[in-house]
């Protein structure tokens, strides 16, 4: 254990892509089994029909955003949210919560949200690094609000049903963007940001329909699968054919643009499936060497409580979620966290979604906060800036966090009314 250990986070400190960093960890607990069990456990793992939602959603949302669905979906948050003080980064967040069942990307909602609100935050007045952590904070409502290619990934390694985690990541996905929205209100009055005139029936009700097709895919996604129309993987599959009628009728999206997307949604797709490939055959040398047991056995030596066990989980997360990015973050953590969730009588569904929401966390903290980075770039701030920005931010989620953990019907009474 201590050489795969070692072996993986040598590989990752030296800036080794992180499927190789995962293989050759896998391979140092190889010992005499033959080498061809690389192969078939990485062959294995990759024939499973769920992981074709993969490159189906990602496609979906690339889909979505070029065909200028944003901004139909800003506009009407806008109209919506726009009249109350501070009412661009209620906006954002409203925004947030309506892409996030289009993209299941936290790193592409931000990208997409930030691009139009961001500028138009600060010509309105509002502080670049503000406008900044709203978008980032909002954006990482993305992998918790189904669909969530994260909550595909953790059914895959698991085995936990992807629906009942799609209809578990529901409720704190809202409960996450009120407190967001509750945060940037406060700030807002604080720092006197401008109200906005309040935008009237008859124009709302234009940008409603504008913006109606947009809305109308989540909830096409979840109660076709809810109501059992079709599974997770079929779900993609009518989001893309869904996305390919909007996009054909925006007119913003020819032939050229369908294939450029396809080729981009492949190459993620690849980037993605290579690392469970080799966390899987990571997961199969630490089975072998009986890991997950002796974790387990370690655990219940030094800790009887589940809620401190939870705790100690939540860290271990947040932590992991600071250096890796979430779906990297998630496939080396889960193979590890089920059984001890398991004897410690974790619900799979809660650990699901605390793993996710966990790992979003990391997008918001240093030293990496890939979303920050990135939102940096757009407001043309620094770093630093936005990292003291968004700590509210943070807060609140952290808030959210706690009751996540320690409340299970949070996440779990939803999926169970309806069955799973």
């Amino acid at each position: 254990m201590t050489a795969m250990s070692l072996t993986l986070f040598i590989t990752l400190a030296i800036g080794i892509p992180i499927f190789v960093g995962l293989g050759l960890a896998g391979w140092v607990g190889l010992g005499q089994a033959p080498s061809s069990v690389l192969a078939e456990q990485m062959v294995s793992t990759l024939n499973s029909f769920p992981l074709v939602a993969v490159p189906l959603f990602l496609f979906m949302g690339h889909l979505m955003t070029q065909s200028g669905i944003a901004t139909t979906i800003v506009s009407f948050a806008n109209a919506l949210l726009g009249r109350f003080r501070g009412g661009l980064a209620l906006s954002n967040i409203g925004a947030g919560v309506f892409f996030a069942g289009i993209s299941g990307s936290a790193v592409a909602d931000t990208t997409a949200l930030g691009a139009i609100l961001v500028p138009a935050m600060k010509k309105e007045g509002y502080g670049g690094g503000f406008a900044g952590a709203v978008t980032a904070a909002s954006g990482a409502l993305g992998p918790i609000i189904p669909p969530s290619i994260l909550m595909v990934l953790y059914g895959v390694q698991s085995g936990a049903s992807i629906e009942a985690l799609f209809v578990a990541g529901v409720t704190p996905g809202i409960a996450m963007a009120v407190a967001l929205a509750v945060i940037a209100r406060l700030i807002s009055g604080r720092r006197a940001y401008p109200v906005h005139p309040a935008i009237g029936v008859g124009e709302t009700g234009r940008r409603f329909l504008l913006a109606l097709p947009a809305l109308c895919l989540p909830f096409i996604i979840v109660a076709g699968i809810v109501g059992g129309v079709f599974t997770v993987t079929e779900s993609a599959a009518v989001a893309v054919a869904y996305a390919l009628v909007l996009a054909a009728a925006s007119r913003r999206c020819g032939a050229r643009d369908v294939w450029r997307l396809l080729h981009q949604s492949g190459m993620e797709t690849a980037g993605v499936l290579i690392v469970i490939a080799a966390s899987a055959f990571l997961a199969w040398s630490l089975t072998r060497s009986q890991v997950p047991q002796m974790t387990v056995s370690l655990a219940q030596q030094h800790i009887s409580s589940p809620a401190l066990m939870l705790l100690v989980i939540n860290f271990l997360l947040l932590v992991i979620g600071m250096f890796f990015a979430p779906a990297a973050g998630l496939i080396i953590v889960t193979p590890l966290l089920t059984p001890v969730a398991s004897a410690y009588g974790i619900d799979p569904l809660q650990l699901g979604v605390l793993i996710v929401f966990n790992l979003n966390l990391g997008l918001l903290t240093p030293p990496v906060g890939i979303s920050l980075m990135i939102t940096a770039r757009i407001a043309n701030t620094t770093y630093g800036e936005q990292v003291r920005e968004a700590m509210p931010f943070f807060a609140a989620s952290l808030g959210v966090l706690a009751v996540l953990t320690y409340w299970p019907a949070f996440s779990l009474a939803l999926p169970r009314a309806l069955g799973y």
